[in-house]
């Protein structure tokens, strides 16, 4: 009886050893489908996060250039009503000179801003900057 119990006892512990091999097969792809399913979705969260992050950035410098251009249109504005104010008045040649110096110095800063914001959104997204560059000369 000893050589029908040897066979049985290497197939049990042939048996016990596929159970443990399957045991740790079945841990290790569950932890590296679970791995890679955590990875997906921490990825896509980060992408998310990203891309809100650089909408409010985007927004933030589009307010930021509205604010300045704003300022700047309103000094031009400013010192044209000054300059037709003179004009109208008939004011002294020096006081003349001196709004219309104020002018051309107002019209000088929006050329400056408008082509450094001109610049910028070239470089930065080239593909979609053309609504934002139609009006080549400014103002």
């Amino acid at each position: 009886m000893p050589a029908t119990e040897e066979p049985s006892k290497t197939s049990a512990i042939s048996s016990q050893l596929f159970d443990l091999l399957k045991v740790g097969i079945t841990l290790a792809l569950t932890g590296l489908i679970g791995g890679g399913i955590t990875y997906y979705y921490q990825e896509r969260a980060h992408r998310a996060q990203q891309e809100q992050a650089d909408l409010a950035t985007a927004r933030q410098s589009a307010l930021t250039f509205l604010r300045e251009v704003g300022d700047i249109l309103e000094q031009r504005r400013h010192f044209a009503l000054r300059v037709l104010d003179t004009i109208q008045e008939n004011a002294p040649p020096e006081e003349r000179d001196q709004v219309w110096k104020d002018y051309m110095n107002a019209v000088n800063a929006w050329n400056v801003k408008w082509n450094l914001y001109r610049a910028l959104v070239r470089t930065v997204r080239p593909g979609n900057a053309e609504a934002f560059l139609r009006c080549e000369s400014g103002f």
